[in-house]
């Protein structure tokens, strides 16, 4: 039934479905950005992108966030690329972190993961758990960029500390709808 009513979706209610969780991943960027103690003309343009409606916001939020994050991390150097080792790989595994949980929960309530609202469907792809996790996705760049703040100068790298660390992201409480629920809650709400 419920596979059935993702099949049937408007492409309208999509849009909007799509369009309110770009909002929600601006506005936690924004959030992510002030929570790591940025300040000045970067993260004012990032606030303006962030509240505004113009065309390519997801795009113009992450060129402006990566470029406070990576002024947060005093490594103007730095690029986000899947493949690039570094805070990269913490970011990798942070974002899958939340796709477990993401997809865990999916599944738990019926829901095919693999018809999303915006991300294409591919061959063993779950669009539907990337689209709910993108809102998700600064909190764990919030969180590497607080871990390596606190390892350098060692090389930041996956190891059994961050593990414990980064699997924290998900019970970490954040405010939804006026409340401080964990994200696991708001995952399933």
């Amino acid at each position: 039934l419920l596979t059935r009513a993702q099949f049937s979706l408007p492409p309208r209610h999509r849009s909007q479905l799509w369009q309110a969780t770009i909002d929600a991943k601006c506005r936690n960027q924004l959030q992510a950005a002030l929570n790591l103690g940025a300040t000045g003309m970067q993260v004012e343009a990032l606030r303006k992108a962030a509240l505004g409606a113009k065309p390519f916001k997801e795009a113009n939020c992450a060129r402006l966030f990566w470029t406070v994050f990576a002024h947060v991390l005093q490594d103007q150097k730095f690029r986000r690329r899947r493949r690039m080792a570094g805070a990269n790989t913490l970011l990798n595994y942070g974002y899958a972190v939340v796709m477990s949980v993401v997809l865990q929960r999916l599944l738990a309530v019926g829901i095919d993961p693999t018809w999303g609202i915006a991300h294409v469907q591919r061959e063993r792809a779950v669009a539907l758990a990337y689209d709910v996790m993108e809102p998700f996705r600064p909190l764990v760049d919030e969180r590497v960029a607080l871990w390596i703040k606190e390892c350098l100068p060692m090389s930041p790298q996956v190891d059994a500390r961050f593990k414990r660390w980064m699997t924290e992201v998900c019970r970490q409480k954040i405010t939804y709808r006026g409340a401080s629920v964990s994200v696991v809650a708001v995952v399933e709400a």
